[in-house]
């Protein structure tokens, strides 16, 4: 890990996403993986199934697709959740990209474009050099 969090620089960290648990954005330091530790567990507003997500290139901020929320009636629409995790001991959620009707699946971000894959939609790039202005 090398982002803004200099608490947990130089280890290794892993980001899960855990389907439809209660907190299912779970933060692990696995830089000794026979004694993995927890760093945070964190929920958000209409979760249905955590699937997948991606950091911005600063590490500074996580976009995170919720792979049914939309299709559960949570959401009235795609939503690319986007987290602040400066602190990754406690992300903080800053609200969502409105990207349309699709279900959204897999993002992945280079540079300041998300290319993000949506079921029915196809593929759509994202300009996140803002991404924390959720207004």
């Amino acid at each position: 890990y090398d982002g803004p969090d200099t608490e947990h620089t130089g280890k290794t960290i892993a980001i899960c996403f855990n389907g439809n648990v209660s907190e299912p954005l779970t933060i692990v330091d696995v830089t000794d993986p026979s004694d993995a530790t927890t760093v945070s567990l964190t929920a958000y507003p209409q979760q249905s199934y955590c699937h997948q997500g991606w950091f911005t290139q600063d590490k500074a901020y996580l976009l995170v697709n919720d792979e049914l929320d939309e299709y559960n009636g949570l959401a009235d629409s795609l939503h690319t959740h986007i987290f602040d995790v400066h602190d990754l001991d406690n992300p903080v959620y800053l609200g969502y990209h409105n990207g349309g009707t699709a279900i959204d699946h897999n993002l992945y971000i280079i540079g300041n474009i998300a290319f993000q894959s949506n079921y029915t939609d196809g593929f759509v790039m994202l300009d996140v050099s803002d991404v924390a202005d959720t207004s």
